[in-house]
């Protein structure tokens, strides 16, 4: 099967299951229909574009909607959205993708084509569902009580999606919340809540689709590291709204008239005051206590480890350093694969891009990069350097009417009113 039948594939299996929600009397979500978002999909060979209604140039018209750029569209980074042609668009990167045990991979990568779209349909219909990323690079992901009280709220909300009796393991999730929200600053908090509620709900929707219109529990356990912040976001965020589906079946049109609304909230709303929480046997909870002071130790020597490796990195080296009156700042990165390795510096290991304030510098990286802060957050105070190393070979530089333009390695990079020079295998660049 060709590379373009496989997404032609994809996007027949999307429709399918869309017409078996039709027939069903809807769709997991009121108003939303993946088929009326453009969705642009790379297989590893080209990008296909879906639905767009015009699409840029590079693109080639295949019929019936379709148009093909060769290779990989530069506004295709991630399983995610991006403006392609001025217009919102759906982004979903297959390769890489893991496909479960049994599944099809067609209704795998559809069902995330499906998780895309949605979040072009929160953008526009719910721009206040947006969250404060800024707030994942510092979270007090070392703090061994804040793990061990999300671990027994994970215990309680896995029982509880399993129990006939849901409701006394609910109460429990929700009270070890209010302990554990007690002990984080309240831009944590909205964190949280917002990213269950931006990324869980593209998720539920997700694993919606996956399961071609029958309800379902979670298909990630829910057991998360102390620094999984965002990414247990998802798994939660699916894991409440299932639980509102049983116990507020009204609560998608409440949330969508009103863009306040946080999922554990509205699950608290539903449930009787004077409910009494189901409990813990006692060795359950040793045990989540020790493996909460394990896990939030390991965070430190893993992080160590990280650091130390990427320094003992061979081959070439590109240092970008910024000037103190105008640091870098980040244009996009992956937040699913970065890692915060102190207060100061965080390794970014599958894209970067950065800018001056400017304009005078842009720098894209594909692969790992580590920055350092340039104030008094990893990442969004801005980034007064930037390293790329362990390249094959040095990257090319080219000097043309006082621009520097950088290639290689999976780096592209311009540069106004810059100096290069070089030590051994290091290349440094200082804007000035």
């Amino acid at each position: 099967m060709t590379a373009t039948a496989d997404s032609m594939g994809v996007m027949a299996a999307l429709q399918a299951m869309s017409n078996r929600f039709a027939a069903a009397g809807g769709g997991p979500w009121p108003g939303f229909d993946p088929g009326a978002v453009p969705v642009a999909i790379y297989d590893g060979t080209e990008t296909l574009l879906f639905g767009h209604p015009a699409p840029p140039a590079g693109f080639l018209p295949a019929g019936a909607g379709v148009s093909i750029f060769p290779g990989l569209h530069p506004d295709v980074r991630a399983c995610s959205t991006a403006l392609i042609g001025d217009v919102v668009t759906a982004t979903v990167m297959t390769p890489g993708i893991p496909i479960p045990e049994g599944a099809s991979p067609a209704v795998t990568v559809a069902s995330i084509v499906a998780h895309e779209a949605f979040h072009v349909y929160q953008w526009q219909h719910h721009p206040g569902w947006g969250c404060d990323e800024s707030q994942a690079l510092i979270y007090p992901v070392t703090s061994a009580p804040l793990h061990h009280l999300l671990l027994l709220e994970m215990t309680a909300l896995e029982r509880a999606l399993a129990a006939a009796d849901a409701a006394p393991w609910v109460r429990l999730a929700l009270d070890l919340r209010r302990q554990r929200h007690a002990l984080l600053s309240p831009g944590a908090v909205a964190y949280e809540r917002g990213t269950e509620r931006l990324e869980g709900l593209a998720h539920y929707v997700e694993m919606r689709y996956a399961a071609s219109a029958t309800p379902n529990l979670p298909r990630r356990p829910l057991r998360f590291g102390p620094e999984a912040v965002r990414a247990r976001s998802y798994a939660l965020g699916q894991a409440l709204a299932t639980l509102l589906d049983r116990f507020a079946p009204a609560w998608k049109e409440q949330i969508t008239r009103n863009d306040t609304l946080f999922l554990d909230q509205m699950l608290e709303a539903a449930l009787p005051a004077d409910l009494p929480p189901a409990t813990i046997e006692p060795e359950t909870a040793a045990a989540a206590l020790a493996q909460a002071g394990r896990e939030a130790a390991e965070v430190e020597t893993r992080r160590q480890a990280l650091g130390n490796a990427f320094a003992a990195r061979e081959g070439w080296r590109l240092q970008l350093i910024a000037s103190p009156a105008d640091p870098l700042r980040p244009r996009g990165f992956d937040p699913m694969n970065l890692h915060v390795l102190s207060r100061s510096e965080v390794l970014h290991t599958r894209y970067l891009k950065l800018g001056t304030g400017g304009g005078a510098a842009i720098m894209e990286v594909l692969g790992e990069a580590l920055t350092e802060a340039a104030g008094d957050h990893p990442l969004f105070a801005g980034v007064a350097r930037v390293t790329v190393a362990g390249l094959a070979e040095a990257p090319s530089i080219q000097h043309e009417g006082g621009t520097l333009t950088i290639t290689g390695g999976g780096i592209q990079a311009t540069c106004q009113n810059a100096a290069v020079s070089q030590g051994g295998q290091t290349i440094i660049i200082t804007l000035r």
